[in-house]
């Protein structure tokens, strides 16, 4: 993994997804993003913190993934990550782009 790759972590078990970040986070891509419930996240970064890894403070780390839409389906979950890969690389916030 390098500078031109975007991680995101979308596996179904709790261990594989903080054995997944963990590796991610020793590598140089510029964005790292982990689907999570908002009880599972602070959960794994517990565990990491525990490892030495610190990903509440590594900007390239964002979990739970994606933009907040309000979608619940697979779909739109899907969008809202794409649009803050989008943000990401192209170094924008992901803000509305009302006058």
């Amino acid at each position: 993994m390098d500078k031109k790759t975007f991680v995101v972590i979308v596996t179904r078990g709790h261990m594989l997804d903080k054995e997944c970040l963990a590796a991610a986070m020793k590598t140089s891509a510029p964005y790292i993003g982990m689907i999570g419930s908002r009880s599972k996240v602070p959960s794994a970064y517990k565990f990491l913190n525990k490892k030495g890894l610190h990903p509440e403070k590594d900007k390239r780390v964002y979990a739970p993934i994606g933009l907040n839409t309000g979608g619940k389906s697979p779909g739109a979950i899907a969008v809202s990550v794409l649009a803050e890969i989008l943000a990401v690389h192209h170094g924008r916030d992901g803000k509305h782009m009302r006058l």
